[in-house]
């Protein structure tokens, strides 16, 4: 597990370095500048080791835990598969505008982002293409991808299109039972008064 876990903070590093390259940059010519002094090795050293320590604490601060920890992989594993197959799933079910003789222009992912067990992903609907045309084409998208269900809603310049990977009501939600001394009159009165 702890492999799995360094693994995953790789591909976090990876991720945030892509996002953030120029802080990347910076912080490489940092290091570069001073790799002839050593006190600032040791500064940038423990400042480092001290970021990651302070992550591990947040992230285990209820303990280990291995359901989380793959359902953070499985999160990671679906959203590298809907990148890399989305071009291709557009060119198949037919949304995508063609202009003459040029390659045919697909709807693309600008963000993804997930909530609970949906992931949202922003499409930028090229020119020319309706979005009615992807939300006609929700269920097939759904299938393709391996999901419950997917949506489309609007958005501006494009969709949300929201790929659900599980039924949030197919867990039954236990209610704690009040107990014998239940005190309804604590529950305020808010009918309106009749008007006279």
């Amino acid at each position: 597990m702890i492999i799995a876990e360094l693994r995953n903070y790789g591909a976090a590093l990876r991720a945030v370095i892509k996002q953030h390259k120029v802080i990347a940059v910076l912080f490489v010519a940092t290091i570069v500048l001073f790799g002839q002094w050593r006190p600032a090795q040791v500064v940038l050293g423990a400042t480092v080791l001290v970021l990651i320590l302070i992550a591990l604490v947040w992230r285990y601060r209820d303990g280990p835990n291995l359901s989380l920890h793959q359902f953070h992989v499985r999160r990671r594993r679906q959203s590298a598969y809907i990148l890399a197959v989305w071009p291709e799933l557009m060119l198949r079910l037919g949304i995508a505008v063609r202009v003459a003789q040029s390659a045919p222009e697909v709807p693309t992912i600008r963000s993804a982002s997930w909530t609970g067990h949906s992931q949202v992903l922003s499409v930028l609907i090229p020119m020319g293409l309706e979005r009615d045309r992807l939300a006609l084409a929700a269920s097939a998208i759904a299938e393709s991808l391996g999901s419950v269900a997917v949506t489309v809603d609007a958005a501006p310049g494009g969709a949300n299109v929201t790929v659900q990977f599980a039924d949030p009501l197919a867990q039954p939600v236990v209610v704690p039972d009040p107990g014998d001394h239940v005190d309804l009159g604590a529950v305020p009165n808010r009918h309106p008064q009749a008007l006279v």
